[in-house]
């Protein structure tokens, strides 16, 4: 089955035609559904929503990001998540991975574990490298906002806090 579950090349066109080159560099992709803990923090809920869940690196705005292609349809990006510095990403099981997303916890469940093994590595190298490398970029933002237009930039807007919000799964050690 998981040849069945994996990416298709059909699929990959699909993302790469959602995600163009020429102002993206994708570093993973795997077919997933998204969950999120909300309303309750101890309930999963499945979104409704489902395709491809790509890591990808904005190279206009310098942000990596979570998008998720629809690959059943034409309707391309259909949600994504900026990656924040400070981003956690939890393996909660094999084919379950989760973070802190804005207002709750958001999931993503895989079609097929060896994608979301690959999908969860991936992320975890790349999240890293992408705080680095925003750090000398974001002094210089700040600035051209300062300066600028009065565009809010995303490093004037701090993360989550500590405490803020209570982590809705239940881990078995």
């Amino acid at each position: 089955m998981p040849a069945q579950s994996a990416i298709t090349p059909e699929e990959k066109n699909k993302v790469k035609s959602a995600i163009p080159a020429s102002s993206n560099k994708i570093f993973g992709a795997a077919v997933a559904r998204i969950y999120y803990a909300y309303p309750d923090p101890r309930r999963w809920s499945y979104a409704g929503l489902q395709g491809a869940i790509v890591l990808s690196k904005d190279n206009n705005t310098n942000t990596m990001n979570f998008k998720l292609v629809d690959t059943d349809g034409t309707r391309g990006v259909i949600w994504e998540h900026e990656l924040y510095d400070g981003f956690e990403f939890f393996q909660d099981r094999a084919f379950f991975h989760s973070f802190p997303g804005d207002q709750c916890m958001v999931g993503f469940v895989y079609a097929d574990e060896a994608e979301a093994k690959t999908f969860f590595k991936k992320v975890n190298s790349k999240k890293d490298l992408a705080t680095a490398k925003k750090t000398p970029t974001r002094t210089k933002s700040k600035k051209k906002a300062a300066v600028g237009k009065g565009k809010i930039d995303k490093s004037m807007i701090s993360g989550p806090q500590s405490g803020s919000f209570i982590h809705g799964l239940i881990r078995h050690g």
